[in-house]
């Protein structure tokens, strides 16, 4: 009744749900915010297990970006705020070890699941090195498509 009242009175106060401290999201702008939390930083040097893991990780429609260094992986971190980091342990510029510890000390990426993908021969030296650093998982390489998407499922669940 917003055009019925006369214009001198006061319309009565009501109470309301609405919380201006923590607004709702528009349909719209909730699915750009859904996508984010989808969003897989790949730490890789090697541009054909990067395209394969993007190739596999976009079929499953997660956004997936690249980093080939230390520098660029945390500024990516900070730019994008992936909801999880894969790290391979083949960089040969990067100390993937140094970039997870680094990433631990942010208080707010303590909870970010980092997976280090290492080498079957050096599996359980590279998987213990990746504990130590603060590494959430391990998946040694070469691996199969469906044990890429099985291990992140593992940490982002739909």
């Amino acid at each position: 009744m917003l055009f019925s009242q006369d214009e001198s009175e006061e319309p009565e106060a009501q109470p309301s749900d609405y919380d201006h401290r923590n607004p709702p999201l528009p349909p719209v702008a909730q699915d750009l915010f859904d996508d984010q939390t989808r969003t897989i930083l790949v730490v890789d040097l090697n541009p054909i297990i990067g395209g394969s893991i993007q190739h596999v990780l976009q079929k499953e429609h997660f956004c997936v970006i690249f980093a080939n260094d230390t520098a660029s992986g945390l500024a990516s971190i900070e730019a994008h705020h992936p909801s999880l980091i894969l790290l391979s342990s083949q960089l040969e510029r990067v100390d993937q070890y140094l970039l997870c510890r680094t990433i631990r000390k942010k208080p707010q990426l303590v909870r970010l699941p980092v997976i280090i993908l290492g080498t079957r021969e050096n599996a359980t030296f590279d998987a213990m090195r990746g504990r130590l650093a603060g590494s959430t998982d391990f998946l040694g390489q070469p691996f199969k498509p469906h044990q890429v998407i099985q291990m992140i499922k593992k940490y982002l669940p739909a």
